[in-house]
């Protein structure tokens, strides 16, 4: 601890925050610490930094349906809400018998602390959209948010609960653009061409594709304004996309994070290298933010991906590689319509409803075309193919 302060030339306020961390249990300490630690501190103060970069990433994940408007007004002035008067609205509609916003443990207790704090309870909001299209395969979120420093951030939602959600994810694997990242960039258009400060952009999840796609393809005037580009373990692009120019534009405004065991954010490639930060969950659950650990103004970092994550890396991209557009399509396609069959909208549906839906999967896969069926088993044997061999490999080494 004593070397961490030294080496750093922290403050008497980062000293106190790792007496803190060191009191209760070590460095075990996330987004909701760092608005106990520095909720009172306002953006003028201390200007935006990382941290709160991941946190106006995941305030995309609020349902503002009916709280913050969803068109920008001429400058805004007439669409904003202060994000303690949209919190406050949120719960009294999530409350009331007529509407069932849904938020979890996290997300409430996120949202309260941050309406309560100078830091971010000032903070306003605008221009809120949220579209499931199952006829597109679309799943976009996003909203607009003033930290009172004369930028905006543009902060779009990743993958929410929804199965077409997750459907779209999946058509990244072979199709440059998806629906998504269309809307991210007329959405990052629309409000350049309404608000006329600096920008930064960023999203967790398929929030961070979205993120990193739309500054990339934005036009030059509106990249000169950005400040910075934000993707928080969000899946990459396929090759020949990164192969293009536009990336290249951007490249030098992109921060983009990963914890140790990240399975999602290490999907398909990169326009820039990743900053590991520590993580007290394992495996696929790291991919929970709140997990994400953090001391002050700062992440925790780490100087790599653990082994887990680069074999899931080597394994999942080999696989990939190893199909064609065509292929993969047809694979995606065709788990999505045994998963179809079950009629559920969302993952909580699928799972409420456990037994039932495996029932109507296996039944589903039993009525399939042998072809198609085929075709199923065999990329599936090749992923197991493939993840073997790259076991004995690891094992030998």
């Amino acid at each position: 601890i004593r070397d961490l302060v030294r080496s750093r030339g922290l403050g008497d306020v980062y000293k106190r925050q790792i007496v803190y961390s060191a009191q209760n249990g070590g460095f075990m300490a996330n987004m909701l610490d760092y608005i106990d630690w520095r909720g009172d501190i306002t953006i003028h103060q201390s200007g935006i930094n990382d941290v709160d970069c991941l946190i106006m990433a995941q305030i995309s994940y609020m349902n503002f349906d009916g709280v913050v408007g969803n068109e920008p007004a001429a400058s805004f002035g007439e669409a904003v809400v202060t994000l303690s008067e949209a919190s406050q609205r949120l719960f009294e509609l999530r409350d009331s018998a007529t509407k069932g916003l849904l938020l979890s443990d996290n997300d409430t207790l996120l949202l309260k602390k941050l309406a309560s704090s100078r830091r971010f309870g000032s903070m306003k909001l605008a221009a809120y959209r949220a579209v499931a299209d199952e006829e597109e395969e679309k799943q976009f979120g996003a909203v607009c948010i003033f930290p009172g420093d004369a930028t905006v951030y543009i902060s779009y939602r990743g993958t929410d609960d929804t199965i077409v959600g997750w459907k779209e994810d999946l058509n990244m694997s072979f199709q440059t653009p998806v629906p998504s990242q269309v809307e991210a960039l007329k959405y990052l258009n629309t409000v350049a061409g309404t608000f006329e400060g600096r920008i930064r952009i960023g999203g967790h999840s398929k929030g961070g594709n979205l993120a990193i796609y739309a500054a990339s393809y934005a036009d030059k005037p509106v990249q000169e304004r950005i400040r910075g580009v934000y993707c928080f373990d969000g899946p990459g692009f396929m090759n020949h996309v990164l192969d293009e120019s536009n990336f290249k534009n951007i490249a030098s405004q992109i921060h983009s994070y990963v914890p140790q065991s990240s399975v999602v954010g290490m999907l398909l490639g990169h326009p820039v290298g990743y900053t590991v930060v520590e993580s007290t969950q394992l495996g696929i659950y790291q991919h929970d933010t709140y997990s994400w650990q953090v001391l002050g103004r700062y992440f925790v970092c780490l100087d790599n991906v653990n082994e887990s994550s680069i074999f899931m890396d080597a394994t999942l991209k080999e696989w990939i590689y190893s199909m064609n557009s065509e292929q993969r399509r047809e694979f995606v396609d065709a788990m999505y319509a045994i998963v179809q069959q079950t009629e559920a909208k969302t993952l909580l549906e699928l799972s409420v409803n456990g037994l039932k839906s495996a029932k109507l999967i296996l039944k589903s896969m039993k009525n399939m075309d042998p072809s198609t069926k085929k075709m199923i088993q065999r990329t599936i044997s090749a992923l197991m193919k493939i993840a073997g061999r790259n076991i004995k490999y690891n094992h030998n080494m």
